[in-house]
């Protein structure tokens, strides 16, 4: 450009990025016109910094293209003297940064999801682990002498280290998929007693938050081939979802239909449902 910023050659790239036929078809232009209006003035700072310096690097703007539209693009420009060190032009390099952009949002945006899900697994692992060292205590101080109390102590504190395990393997399958190693562990099943062993270890939680937790009566013959560890964990966590998002008072049942060759698994709540608009996301 010249010193007042009108474009006296650009080449075919930077017509195509904004929109134009041909690098003719630009010239005259003021490239102050190709910046969004909202960030002329930092242009214009830019460009006084760019005669005191000499050059600057790796600024980012909203351009505009011909028809209005906009993108962003990373900037170097530098100033040109004459023989004598006159200013005599501006020169810059525009880069179309559109697409990295997106992919930094993206991952800013997993960041964040993960952060989140920490937060919720460091949650979620506190609480059997707090149920779990009562347990221990009391029973380690001699505070409970009964056998049979003993007994049930020891039962709850073992369905205790079942869900800390759970939550472990959960974690690790979830490192597995990320660098695709996850083997299912195919083996018959019945899906009938797997969803009585969920419902049973859920019966206290619900109880203490006055939730009904129940089985509907289930086909006899419930058998598949199933991965029995991963089963039940889809399970406990639809389960230990319901619970979640119910209100006391709240009924929750899980019921499992033969039908067509193919075995169905219901968790029915009366909890919070998801906005119509976020049902895409599932799955």
């Amino acid at each position: 450009t010249d010193m007042e910023g009108k474009l006296v050659l650009c080449n075919q790239q930077t017509a195509r990025l904004h929109g134009y036929d041909s690098p003719e078809a630009m010239k005259g232009i003021n490239v102050f016109e190709l910046i969004a209006p909202e960030e002329r003035q930092l242009a214009v700072q830019n460009n006084l910094k760019t005669l005191e310096e000499g050059r600057v690097t790796n600024i980012d703007y909203i351009l505009l293209r011909k028809d209005g539209s906009r993108f962003s693009a990373e900037l170097n420009a530098a100033l040109i003297r004459d023989a004598h060190g006159t200013p005599t032009a501006f020169i810059g390099i525009t880069r179309d940064i559109t697409a990295w952009k997106h992919a930094m949002e993206a991952e800013k945006q997993l960041i964040k999801l993960k952060e989140e899900f920490i937060a919720s697994v460091s949650h979620d692992l506190r609480t059997p682990l707090f149920s779990l060292s009562g347990y221990l205590d009391l029973l380690r101080n001699g505070k409970v002498t009964d056998s049979d109390v003993q007994k049930e102590f020891l039962t709850r504190a073992s369905r205790d280290v079942d869900h800390l395990m759970d939550m472990v393997n959960e974690l690790l399958d979830i490192s597995r998929l990320e660098n695709d190693r996850l083997v299912l562990n195919w083996e018959e099943l019945d899906l009938g007693a797997v969803i009585l062993d969920v419902l049973l270890s859920f019966q206290e939680k619900a109880i203490a938050q006055r939730i009904s937790l129940t089985s509907a009566p289930m086909d006899p013959s419930m058998i598949a081939e199933a991965d029995p560890s991963r089963m039940r964990r889809v399970l406990v966590n639809l389960v230990d979802n319901a619970i979640k998002f119910s209100e006391a008072g709240g009924k929750i049942s899980v019921t499992g239909v033969k039908q067509n060759g193919n075995l169905t698994i219901n968790v029915i709540d009366q909890g919070f449902v998801i906005p119509a608009e976020d049902l895409s996301k599932v799955f």
